[in-house]
């Protein structure tokens, strides 16, 4: 017996990312920085939380579309419910209140289209700041942890009336590119793609940082 009641619901804990997918879903535990990657039928479960779905809507939509013995099903979710909740990942809804799902933040307002390179204010005063921010990313995540790092870059944000340029966005990449080329070490895409969000959002670009995975080979990748 697991403990986990029939109609109990669940929530995703805050500091989890998850992206799904054919061959099931990767979760993102934003403490550690650790990537879980599950298997088709455990990423069917995960969808199931996500949706605000009771244990037994959850055992009783996977029972209507794989084929197991009987109760195996059960005990599955069961188990990785129980894990899930053990690590902290998802934690018990208390209460009847309705599940609202995650929404998307309002799209930008399209501003008029500038040059990029005449946009960017005193350029080789971005040069150094690219730099100087590579050493600190480097430094945050040795010495600090993905958790801390990823807290501080959320703190990041935009300067002055919010512009959606293309070209700007083009011509700040390309100056913490030139930065990196000049790192006195490999700079890594996490690294690069948190200074160049940190650049732009101090132009006014509401830049994200994302971080994507290929399961098979297994390989991160940040932008």
């Amino acid at each position: 017996m697991t403990g986990i009641e029939e109609d109990g619901r669940f929530e995703i804990a805050g500091h989890v990312r998850s992206a799904g997918g054919l061959e099931g879903a990767v979760l993102l535990d934003l403490r550690s920085g650790k990537y879980i990657a599950l298997n088709p039928v455990a990423g069917r479960i995960w969808e199931g939380v996500e949706r605000g779905e009771t244990r037994a809507a959850i055992v009783s939509r996977l029972e209507g579309e794989i084929e197991a013995p009987p109760g195996r099903l059960r005990q599955d979710v069961d188990a990785f419910l129980a894990q899930l909740l053990a690590k902290g990942l998802i934690r018990e809804r208390i209460g009847d209140a309705p599940f609202i799902p995650e929404t998307a933040p309002e799209p930008v307002r399209p501003a008029e289209e500038e040059d990029g390179e005449a946009a960017v204010r005193f350029r080789p005063l971005c040069f150094l700041a690219s730099w100087i921010g590579l050493v600190l990313a480097d430094l945050l995540l040795g010495f600090s942890g993905f958790h801390r790092f990823h807290t501080l870059l959320g703190r990041i944000r935009v300067r002055g009336p919010e512009r959606d340029s293309a070209a700007l966005a083009t011509e700040l990449s390309r100056v913490v590119d030139h930065a990196s080329a000049f790192y006195f070490k490999r700079a890594w895409c996490l690294q690069r793609s948190a200074v160049a969000m940190a650049l732009m959002r101090f132009h006014g670009v509401p830049a994200k940082l994302a971080i994507g995975v290929h399961r098979v080979p297994f390989q991160a990748h940040a932008w």
